[in-house]
């Protein structure tokens, strides 16, 4: 579902309206973060080249914003995430809860005014997911953008709500 909500996989009946917009007619070569939706996929889809920082800064610069402000968010995101000492590393090399956190990072850099999350808090340990949940809750309301949450674990402390969302 969270695939077909992206765009990334084509509806063979009804269609996925966001906003009024619908997204199931759209090409599945059009990037979801250029529709502004973010999405975390469960096996996170690192690009293996692709040192942490400049996975958020290649998707900041497919936006057409300036190298400076790329920066400046992507070390941002970064910190948030307490990423800070990845930033130079590629994905092959980082914890699978830094992964994680990176991917969600990716996700988030653009300010989407969707987010699709699968998986997203499996791999942290529960302080830690604590937070970012809290900060994600906190950007969301903030950013007044939605949340769509894909999991199998029921304690995942998280209560989203997709708004202007219309499945048919």
């Amino acid at each position: 579902m969270l695939r077909l909500i992206a765009g990334l996989e084509t509806v063979d009946a009804g269609k996925i309206s966001i906003g009024g917009r619908s997204v199931s007619s759209r090409s599945v070569h059009e990037l979801p973060e250029t529709r502004g939706i973010g999405m975390v996929f469960q096996d996170f889809a690192l690009w293996p080249h692709m040192r942490a920082e400049k996975h958020l800064e290649f998707v900041l610069r497919g936006r057409g914003i300036a190298r400076a402000e790329r920066l400046d968010r992507a070390r941002e995101m970064l910190s948030w995430l307490q990423l800070e000492h990845c930033a130079k590393s590629y994905p092959g090399t980082m914890s699978g809860g830094e992964q994680q956190r990176l991917a969600l990072a990716r996700a988030l850099v653009t300010q989407p005014r969707l987010l699709l999350l699968d998986e997203p808090f499996s791999n942290l340990n529960n302080a830690l997911r604590e937070l970012i949940v809290a900060e994600l809750l906190r950007r969301m309301r903030e950013e007044k953008a939605a949340v769509v949450l894909a999991t199998h674990n029921p304690s995942d402390p998280i209560h989203l709500n997709a708004t202007e969302m219309e499945f048919t």
